[in-house]
């Protein structure tokens, strides 16, 4: 108990986490929230009027960038066909089943291996490599916490507010002995960053790579450490870049997913506020560095 209580001290954004999703906030507009939970995130006093670094820039982008087209963008189940219709072919992982509600998830129809996921939550799925030996109880209380949840309450990216909440089940993908996440951090529809996150049993590691796979200084070791080694530059990464330069056009920014699972390139999530504009960096220069790097209306 006194650990937890450490924990939360030290992170004050999870207190802000548990109190936005009990609703102890909603009384605040989304620009006051922002400001309060920056504040608490970063230790820095968030600047709207003349917004300078990266993390500045995505909440100035939450406040005043509001296309229609983002809701869609975000839900994992309608950004998959959002995907696939800009890009005119498929790199999504496979929709197999769709249920408005925790209640309808039936997984009689599902083959042996597979994911469930809620499409507007993050964090909200769970693996099943054994049908048989599958804990549906289990896995449907998992779901239903993420159902409880508004993702939008706690830092306020409103695209999440009005996405319709649904569980989908989708295939199964052999990754091997480590997911390798590359995030391809996209600047006024210009490919310019890749973020490499690389997670195995024996370790977690977070880098960052410029278009020609040359590595930056650029760390967030709260979240998780520079690797050791360098990661291999990606068999796929040409195509990556061309597709999410495509993805990304007419977006200030825009960082879209990747990974690469049995011989194939795949597409995961677009996300529009990286770290949800509250990750601060190793060095406050790194954030001011990113955050040259969009160029706003007010710029």
């Amino acid at each position: 108990m006194l650990g937890k209580v450490i924990e939360y001290i030290k992170q004050p954004g999870k207190i802000y986490a548990c109190l936005a999703f009990k609703g102890c906030f909603n009384y605040l507009n989304d620009e006051k929230y922002c400001e309060r939970l920056f504040k608490a995130e970063t230790g820095r006093k968030l600047d709207l009027l003349n917004p300078k670094s990266f993390n500045e820039k995505l909440n100035w982008l939450k406040l005043n960038d509001r296309k229609p087209i983002y809701t869609t963008m975000v839900d994992k189940i309608e950004g998959k066909k959002y995907i696939e219709k800009v890009l005119g072919d498929s790199t999504v992982v496979p929709t197999l089943k769709v249920w408005n509600s925790v209640e309808e998830v039936d997984i009689s129809e599902l083959p042996e291996q597979f994911v469930l996921k809620t499409n507007h939550d993050s964090g909200g799925y769970i693996i099943c490599r054994n049908k048989e030996q599958f804990n549906m109880i289990k896995a449907k209380k998992v779901l239903k916490k993420s159902f409880q949840r508004n993702y939008y309450w706690f830092a306020r990216e409103w695209p999440y507010n009005n996405v319709k909440k649904k569980v989908f089940a989708e295939k199964f993908l052999d990754m091997g002995e480590a997911l390798i996440d590359y995030k391809v951090m996209c600047f006024n529809g210009i490919p310019e960053v890749i973020q490499v996150n690389y997670v195995s049993e024996k370790r977690h590691t977070q880098d960052f790579y410029d278009t020609n796979w040359n590595q930056l200084n650029i760390s967030q070791n709260f979240y998780a450490p520079v690797s050791d080694v360098s990661d291999d530059r990606p068999e796929f990464l040409a195509e990556m870049l061309k597709k999410s330069q495509i993805l990304a056009k007419d977006t200030y920014f825009l960082r879209v997913d990747w990974f690469i699972a049995e011989g194939k390139l795949y597409s995961g999530e677009l996300t529009l506020y990286d770290g949800a504009g509250i990750m601060p960096y190793d060095n406050y220069d790194m954030d001011l560095e990113l955050g040259a790097r969009i160029k706003l209306p007010i710029d």
